[in-house]
């Protein structure tokens, strides 16, 4: 059985926009071009309208006055999309660089993001459908380029609500994150109510100084990096951050701070949406220590994981461009462990080694490719892997040969005295070290698991 939906009539459409007149006849001059509407609708001030052709029946109201500005893609020519403009109730402009793909399905999302938006929109299937085709069919004449990320695009820079920059075609933002990026009041306000209590302060001075910077990275063709506060409770580091974070915007309770605390794959998301800018971050002891120095790394290096698709291949990497600024009671060195290769390169000295476990306790070395040198030593050697037996690891980097292991189990294990091993490719002769079996236990197994904590 077919279900006939009526027409909202002009005093229904008057509820659902306050303020705007309603009815076909409102208004004959559309923002959208009459090349770029597609057949079979009317663009007016009362709204968008799917004409019926026939004198019986009403024309279908399908929304409030949604003008398709132009199309946009980015600098591959992917990404299409369009720029859409309306109103809401309180007469606010909204600009939305729609991407095409959310015209895909059936249209939930795009209506949910619509409504979010304050557009009011007709009820019904009739009304749905024709919503996606007008959308779907119109083909405004006017391009734009458009970017998922913030910063500079060529002499550009694109922020969410709008672009700073000379270049002749116009860069747009088509990205439905949440940005934190804001702008409240006026810049002498900020310097009558925050700015003043900088002078005389270098601690406040430099945090403004890196909020500034991050824009200017490349204009001055400088590489990404940060930099950390350290100190103790109560010190001012979180108020040095929001300071540096109301150059920026900022909203809520953390205004423009996020958290060290999550996953690297987590602050990828978040490293992107601020390229070009200054990332700000809180409370290096809320991340995981495992992962503190691959993420600070991360960071500083300007891009993500490679990551399979599905059906095979690559997804696009995530790449950024930033400068972060951080604070906690520890330092980021505290938080990570590093794990110095070949003896840290000081077999030939290793009493400068162990000032170096002394006073740094985060720090292990790997006993690879060494074997040779400290077998000279012996007995200086077993005194030093007895000490520091908690910091030193199996390895080796000689490929899985069995005569390169059973070498090296020879020395570590065994008083055996004036030896050769001519798979080192060294003339002179080894002795072994003898070490006691908790010591092996540590060395082989026991140091290593308590580095990477499966």
């Amino acid at each position: 059985m077919m279900i006939s939906e009526p027409a909202l009539t002009a005093n229904e459409i008057n509820i659902l926009r306050p303020g705007f007149g309603a009815g076909p006849d409102d208004c004959p001059e559309s923002g959208t071009s009459a090349a770029a509407v597609p057949e079979g609708f009317r663009v007016k001030d009362s709204g968008v309208w799917l004409v019926t052709d026939d004198d019986d029946k009403p024309d279908i109201w399908v929304c409030c006055r949604l003008d398709i500005v132009g199309l946009t893609r980015d600098r591959r020519n992917e990404s299409w999309g369009r720029l859409l403009q309306w109103r809401d109730a309180d007469g606010h402009l909204h600009s939305w660089a729609m991407p095409a793909t959310a015209l895909a399905g059936d249209g939930g999302e795009l209506r949910a993001r619509l409504l979010d938006g304050g557009l009011a929109l007709a009820p019904g299937r009739k009304a749905r459908e024709a919503l996606v085709r007008y959308l779907s069919e119109a083909r405004p004449s006017k391009r734009t380029r458009c970017t998922t990320q913030v910063g500079w695009h060529g002499e550009s820079f694109a922020l969410p609500d709008m672009t700073i920059g000379p270049d002749e075609e116009e860069v747009v933002y088509q990205n439905d994150s949440e940005s934190l990026l804001r702008q409240s009041g006026t810049l002498d306000d900020w310097k009558n109510s925050i700015g003043k209590y900088c002078v005389g302060n270098t601690r406040l001075i430099f945090a403004v100084s890196a909020s500034l910077a991050g824009p200017l990275l490349k204009l001055c063709d400088e590489q990404p990096g940060g930099f950390h506060f350290v100190g103790g409770s109560s010190t001012g580091k979180t108020t040095a951050l929001h300071l540096a974070g109301s150059i920026l915007g900022g909203g809520g309770k953390t205004g423009f701070l996020q958290s060290w605390r999550s996953t690297s794959n987590g602050l990828e998301s978040v490293a992107e949406a601020h390229n070009d800018l200054t990332l700000i971050l809180d409370e290096l002891s809320q991340c995981d220590a495992r992962e503190a120095g691959e993420v600070a790394y991360m960071l500083a290096n300007g891009q993500g994981k490679n990551r399979s698709k599905a059906a095979g291949g690559l997804r696009r990497k995530s790449t950024w461009r930033l400068l972060f600024l951080s604070a906690g009671e520890i330092s980021l060195a505290d938080q990570t462990t590093f794990v110095a290769s070949h003896f840290a390169n000081l077999d030939y000295d290793l009493a400068r080694l162990g000032r170096l476990f002394d006073r740094l306790p985060n720090l292990y070395a790997d006993i690879s490719a060494r074997y040779a040198e400290t077998a000279t030593i012996p007995r200086f050697a077993a005194q030093f892997y007895a000490k520091y037996q908690d910091r030193l690891v199996y390895g080796t980097d000689m490929g899985f040969d069995p005569a390169m292991y059973q070498i090296t189990f020879r020395i570590l294990e065994t008083l055996d005295e004036h030896f050769y091993a001519p798979i080192f490719g060294y003339h002179w002769s080894y002795s072994g070290f003898g070490l006691a079996d908790p010591i092996l236990k540590k060395v082989y197994r026991a140091n290593a698991l308590r580095i990477l904590k499966p």
